[in-house]
């Protein structure tokens, strides 16, 4: 489920320093991701993923996109993106 990435991963300031705010720093690496490595880590098809997003408002949400310009085409931001990803269940 991507809500356990957090405990996963040590993750820095910006600009790769220790420190900062750790959520700031998940934020960044999740939109940095495409729908098929969120699927993955969800245990869901990359279709339903897909689907969930365009469900809840994200219209652009596409395979070959980042999930960062599919938060922007979509007219969102990434933390929105980023939170509706930790409401969907995994298998």
């Amino acid at each position: 489920m991507p809500a356990c990435i957090p405990f996963l991963l040590p993750i820095g300031s910006a600009s790769g320093e220790a420190g900062g705010n750790p959520i700031d720093g998940i934020v960044r690496l999740l939109s940095s991701a495409k729908p098929t490595h969120i699927s993955a880590l969800a245990g869901k098809p990359e279709e339903e993923m897909i689907a969930r997003l365009k469900q809840a408002g994200f219209t652009a949400a596409a395979p070959d996109l980042q999930l960062s310009t599919i938060a922007q085409q979509s007219g969102k931001g990434n933390r929105a993106l980023v939170s509706t990803l930790s409401k969907m269940e995994s298998k």
